[in-house]
């Protein structure tokens, strides 16, 4: 069993949205370690830095879930996906 999903799908749709570590960091408002450490397994995301950086690398509404639940944290309940985007502008 992989103990790191989270990190581990996180440096995967870095990847996938061509954001090195330093861009997203700065543009989620986050410590570059701190986001470093989510990748490698040293740190356990929180829920708000789960979503501050899928506001910043806008992911898929589902990547955010799948996130989500890769960390051990609940899923997000949005009645309007339009509403979410609208907190990053």
């Amino acid at each position: 069993a992989d103990d790191n999903r989270a990190g581990t799908y996180l440096d995967r749709l870095m990847i996938k949205y061509d954001k090195a570590n330093a861009t997203l960091s700065e543009e989620a408002g986050l410590a570059r370690s701190y986001v470093g450490h989510i990748i490698n397994g040293k740190r356990e995301p929180s829920r708000d830095a789960l979503i501050a950086i899928y506001l910043a690398m806008r992911t898929s509404l589902e990547e955010l879930q799948d996130l989500l639940k890769y960390a051990g944290h609940a899923p997000l309940y949005v009645e309007r996906e339009t509403l979410l985007y609208g907190l990053g502008s």
